[in-house]
């Protein structure tokens, strides 16, 4: 999660990371403040810059996802999309 406990940039180059998960406390705020935009669209950038994935979580409005999309995120989690399941229900019924 970038941007939340002890998260840190230089773990970024010492673990092999996939992904920067851009926390859902900069998610919520993304459409009530200008500098929230500017994390989130500073998190998408540096992810991309580094070859890595975006994903943002957390989402819950139609508004957030249609914000973070404008911000060039490529991957998203939240309830718009669906609730949590458990490990042994996504087993046993996938959604495809």
């Amino acid at each position: 999660d970038f941007g939340t406990g002890h998260s840190s940039l230089s773990q970024l180059i010492e673990l092999s990371a996939y992904a920067i998960k851009i926390d859902r406390c900069f998610v919520n705020c993304v459409s009530e403040s200008e500098v929230h935009v500017k994390l989130v669209k500073s998190a998408i950038d540096l992810a991309k810059n580094l070859d890595l994935l975006p994903v943002a979580e957390g989402i819950e409005t139609e508004e957030q996802f249609q914000m973070l999309i404008q911000l060039g995120c490529t991957r998203f989690q939240g309830y718009l999309f669906g609730k949590p399941r458990s490990f042994k229900t996504t087993l046993c019924n996938p959604p495809f």
